[in-house]
Protein backbone atom coordinates (compact mmCIF):
# COMPACT_ATOMS: atom_id res chain seq x y z
CA UNK A 1 0.00 0.00 0.00
CA UNK A 2 1.66 3.68 -1.17
CA UNK A 3 1.77 6.33 1.71
CA UNK A 4 -1.59 8.00 -0.14
CA UNK A 5 -3.46 4.93 0.11
CA UNK A 6 -2.28 4.79 3.54
CA UNK A 7 -3.76 8.23 4.03
CA UNK A 8 -6.57 7.87 2.88
CA UNK A 9 -7.17 5.08 4.72
CA UNK A 10 -6.19 6.47 7.68
CA UNK A 11 -8.84 9.32 6.85
CA UNK A 12 -11.48 7.49 5.68
CA UNK A 13 -11.15 5.36 9.48
CA UNK A 14 -11.15 8.61 11.50
CA UNK A 15 -13.62 10.70 9.77
CA UNK A 16 -15.76 7.89 10.28
CA UNK A 17 -15.18 7.39 13.46
CA UNK A 18 -14.82 10.78 14.98
CA UNK A 19 -16.78 13.31 12.68
CA UNK A 20 -14.93 15.86 10.25
CA UNK A 21 -14.56 18.84 12.58
CA UNK A 22 -13.22 16.60 15.40
CA UNK A 23 -10.19 14.74 13.00
CA UNK A 24 -7.51 16.68 12.68
CA UNK A 25 -4.56 16.08 9.71
CA UNK A 26 -2.24 15.16 12.90
CA UNK A 27 -4.41 12.78 13.83
CA UNK A 28 -4.29 11.46 10.34
CA UNK A 29 -0.95 11.47 10.01
CA UNK A 30 0.24 9.78 13.19
CA UNK A 31 -1.85 6.94 12.56
CA UNK A 32 -0.10 6.31 8.88
CA UNK A 33 3.09 6.91 10.73
CA UNK A 34 4.21 9.43 8.52
CA UNK A 35 5.40 13.15 9.60
CA UNK A 36 2.67 16.19 9.30
CA UNK A 37 3.97 17.65 6.11
CA UNK A 38 4.55 14.58 4.42
CA UNK A 39 0.57 14.25 4.74
CA UNK A 40 0.49 17.73 2.68
CA UNK A 41 2.81 16.61 -0.20
CA UNK A 42 -0.28 14.25 -1.54
CA UNK A 43 -3.36 16.51 -0.45
CA UNK A 44 -2.53 20.53 0.06
CA UNK A 45 -5.62 20.61 2.81
CA UNK A 46 -8.34 18.76 4.42
CA UNK A 47 -10.89 19.74 1.80
CA UNK A 48 -8.69 18.36 -0.72
CA UNK A 49 -8.40 14.93 1.29
CA UNK A 50 -12.35 14.69 2.49
CA UNK A 51 -12.55 15.15 -1.46
CA UNK A 52 -10.40 12.11 -2.23
CA UNK A 53 -11.67 9.84 0.10
CA UNK A 54 -15.31 10.79 -1.11
CA UNK A 55 -14.02 10.26 -4.45
CA UNK A 56 -12.73 6.71 -4.10
CA UNK A 57 -15.16 5.17 -2.11
CA UNK A 58 -17.67 6.73 -4.96
CA UNK A 59 -15.55 5.52 -8.20
CA UNK A 60 -14.64 1.61 -6.30
CA UNK A 61 -18.59 1.27 -5.54
CA UNK A 62 -19.05 2.34 -9.07
CA UNK A 63 -16.90 -0.15 -11.10
CA UNK A 64 -18.33 -2.73 -8.78
CA UNK A 65 -21.91 -1.96 -9.18
CA UNK A 66 -21.46 -2.90 -13.03
CA UNK A 67 -24.17 -0.85 -13.90
CA UNK A 68 -25.33 -1.86 -17.50
CA UNK A 69 -28.11 -3.46 -19.11
CA UNK A 70 -27.92 -6.56 -19.61
CA UNK A 71 -30.68 -7.05 -23.00
CA UNK A 72 -31.04 -10.76 -22.18
CA UNK A 73 -33.09 -9.37 -18.88
CA UNK A 74 -35.94 -7.92 -17.87
CA UNK A 75 -36.04 -4.55 -16.56
CA UNK A 76 -37.00 -5.97 -13.07
CA UNK A 77 -34.33 -8.46 -12.98
CA UNK A 78 -31.63 -5.59 -14.62
CA UNK A 79 -32.66 -3.31 -11.27
CA UNK A 80 -32.32 -6.07 -9.21
CA UNK A 81 -28.67 -7.24 -10.02
CA UNK A 82 -27.40 -3.64 -9.88
CA UNK A 83 -29.35 -2.96 -6.59
CA UNK A 84 -27.77 -6.52 -5.72
CA UNK A 85 -24.53 -5.30 -6.71
CA UNK A 86 -24.69 -1.90 -4.56
CA UNK A 87 -25.60 -3.56 -1.46
CA UNK A 88 -22.97 -6.34 -1.70
CA UNK A 89 -20.30 -4.04 -2.41
CA UNK A 90 -20.82 -2.01 0.82
CA UNK A 91 -22.15 -4.37 3.02
CA UNK A 92 -18.54 -6.22 2.27
CA UNK A 93 -17.15 -2.47 2.50
CA UNK A 94 -19.41 -1.32 5.28
CA UNK A 95 -17.12 1.44 6.70
CA UNK A 96 -16.94 2.69 2.94
CA UNK A 97 -20.75 2.86 3.33
CA UNK A 98 -20.53 4.85 6.94
CA UNK A 99 -18.15 7.15 5.13
CA UNK A 100 -20.72 7.57 2.46
CA UNK A 101 -23.88 8.26 5.10
CA UNK A 102 -21.99 10.83 7.34
CA UNK A 103 -21.77 12.59 4.06
CA UNK A 104 -25.57 13.19 3.74
CA UNK A 105 -25.42 14.27 7.47
CA UNK A 106 -22.14 16.60 7.46
CA UNK A 107 -22.15 17.81 3.89
CA UNK A 108 -18.12 18.26 3.97
CA UNK A 109 -17.43 17.56 0.68
CA UNK A 110 -16.93 20.12 -2.41
CA UNK A 111 -19.43 20.52 -5.34
CA UNK A 112 -16.12 19.61 -7.34
CA UNK A 113 -16.19 16.41 -5.98
CA UNK A 114 -20.06 16.28 -6.19
CA UNK A 115 -19.74 16.62 -9.80
CA UNK A 116 -16.66 14.40 -10.43
CA UNK A 117 -18.43 11.80 -8.92
CA UNK A 118 -21.74 12.08 -10.21
CA UNK A 119 -20.11 11.62 -14.12
CA UNK A 120 -19.52 7.98 -12.62
CA UNK A 121 -23.43 7.46 -11.74
CA UNK A 122 -24.85 9.29 -14.88
CA UNK A 123 -25.49 5.76 -16.22
CA UNK A 124 -27.29 4.63 -13.71
CA UNK A 125 -29.42 8.08 -13.07
CA UNK A 126 -29.97 7.86 -17.09
CA UNK A 127 -31.47 4.38 -16.21
CA UNK A 128 -33.93 5.06 -13.34
CA UNK A 129 -35.51 7.96 -15.88
CA UNK A 130 -35.56 5.87 -18.84
CA UNK A 131 -36.96 2.46 -16.91
CA UNK A 132 -39.41 5.75 -15.14
CA UNK A 133 -40.73 6.77 -18.69
CA UNK A 134 -41.52 3.86 -19.88
CA UNK A 135 -43.82 3.21 -16.76
CA UNK A 136 -41.94 0.47 -14.83
CA UNK A 137 -41.88 3.35 -12.00
CA UNK A 138 -44.72 4.54 -9.97
CA UNK A 139 -45.58 7.85 -11.55
CA UNK A 140 -43.99 9.69 -8.34
CA UNK A 141 -41.14 12.84 -8.56
CA UNK A 142 -37.90 11.33 -9.57
CA UNK A 143 -36.52 12.24 -6.56
CA UNK A 144 -39.09 11.17 -4.47
CA UNK A 145 -38.39 6.97 -6.54
CA UNK A 146 -34.47 7.63 -5.97
CA UNK A 147 -35.08 8.63 -2.07
CA UNK A 148 -37.42 5.79 -1.38
CA UNK A 149 -34.48 3.42 -2.92
CA UNK A 150 -31.95 4.68 -1.01
CA UNK A 151 -33.67 4.85 2.27
CA UNK A 152 -34.55 1.17 1.78
CA UNK A 153 -31.02 0.58 0.81
CA UNK A 154 -29.83 2.11 3.96
CA UNK A 155 -31.99 0.37 6.27
CA UNK A 156 -31.16 -3.11 4.56
CA UNK A 157 -27.26 -2.25 4.81
CA UNK A 158 -27.56 -1.72 8.21
CA UNK A 159 -29.34 -4.78 8.75
CA UNK A 160 -26.91 -6.66 7.19
CA UNK A 161 -24.26 -5.32 9.24
CA UNK A 162 -26.02 -6.19 12.74
CA UNK A 163 -27.05 -9.06 11.41
CA UNK A 164 -23.43 -10.03 9.68
CA UNK A 165 -25.44 -11.02 6.08
CA UNK A 166 -22.57 -9.96 3.68
CA UNK A 167 -24.82 -10.87 0.30
CA UNK A 168 -28.07 -9.36 -0.59
CA UNK A 169 -31.15 -11.90 -0.80
CA UNK A 170 -33.71 -12.38 -3.19
CA UNK A 171 -36.26 -10.70 -0.32
CA UNK A 172 -34.20 -7.74 0.09
CA UNK A 173 -34.50 -6.96 -3.53
CA UNK A 174 -38.23 -7.59 -3.91
CA UNK A 175 -38.57 -4.70 -0.97
CA UNK A 176 -36.69 -2.27 -2.88
CA UNK A 177 -38.79 -3.30 -6.38
CA UNK A 178 -42.21 -3.78 -4.47
CA UNK A 179 -41.37 0.23 -3.32
CA UNK A 180 -40.93 1.45 -6.84
CA UNK A 181 -42.64 -0.33 -9.18
CA UNK A 182 -45.91 0.69 -11.29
Amino acid sequence: MTTKEKILQAALELFTKQGFNKTSTAQISKQVWIASGTLFVHFKTKQELIDAVYINIKKKSAQAQDIKIDENLSVEENFKKITKNIINYYTNNYIEYQYVRLMNNEPEVSEEAIKEVEKEFKTFSDMFIWWKGEGYFKDLDMNLIYKVYWDIINAILTYCNENKIKQATNEMLDIIWDAIKK
